[in-house]
C-alpha cells in the first residue's frame, strides 16, 4: 500500500514536471502546479500519520518543501525556484521564532506557541509562492539580471 501510494506520488511529480517544461507563450500563472504538490505533499504527510507509515510521511515532507521549487526549474525560472525555496524555508523557521517568543510564558512541556506559528510561517511563504512567485517572465529578450559591485580607491 504504502510503495504504491508513493510510486503514484512519484509518477504525479514526474509529469507535472514534463508537462510544464512545455510551457507555452500565453502562459503566464502556474501557480496552480505548485499548489498540486502541495496538497499532494499534505496529503501524503497525513496518510502516513494515519497509517503510521513514516517513509510516506518523509516523502510528503520532501514534496511540501521541494515541490514548488521543481516546478520552478522544470519552467526554467531558477531565480524563482531559489525565492520559492527560501520563502518554503525562512517562513515556518520566521515563524517559529515569532510564536516562541510570543509563547514563552507558556508553563506545558512542549507549547504549541512555536508550531503554530511555524505553521502560519509556511502557509506565508507557500501561499506567496503560489500567488506572486509562480509567474511567467513577461518578456524573455529582456536583458539578464546580474550583480555587480564596484569601488574607487
Amino acid at each position: 500500500m504504502i510503495r504504491r501510494v508513493s510510486l503514484a506520488a512519484a509518477v504525479l511529480a514526474i509529469t507535472l514536471a514534463a508537462s510544464s517544461s512545455t510551457a507555452h507563450a500565453e502562459e503566464e500563472w502556474y501557480g496552480y502546479q505548485v499548489a498540486v504538490t502541495d496538497v499532494a505533499g499534505w496529503a501524503m504527510v497525513i496518510a502516513g500519520g494515519k497509517l503510521e507509515a513514516w517513509q510516506l510521511a518523509a516523502v510528503g515532507a520532501g514534496a511540501i518543501f521541494f515541490g514548488g521549487p521543481i516546478v520552478h526549474a522544470a519552467h526554467e525560472n531558477y531565480g524563482r525556484m531559489g525565492l520559492s525555496f527560501g520563502a518554503r524555508i525562512v517562513g515556518p523557521l520566521a515563524g517559529f521564532g515569532i510564536g516562541a517568543a510570543l509563547d514563552r510564558n507558556s508553563r506545558s512541556f512542549l507549547p504549541a506557541g512555536p508550531f503554530i506559528g511555524a505553521f502560519i510561517g509556511y502557509l506565508a511563504g507557500a501561499l506567496t509562492d503560489i500567488i506572486v512567485v509562480a509567474r511567467e517572465d513577461d518578456d524573455p529578450a529582456q536583458a539578464p539580471r546580474m550583480l555587480s559591485f564596484g569601488g574607487r580607491f
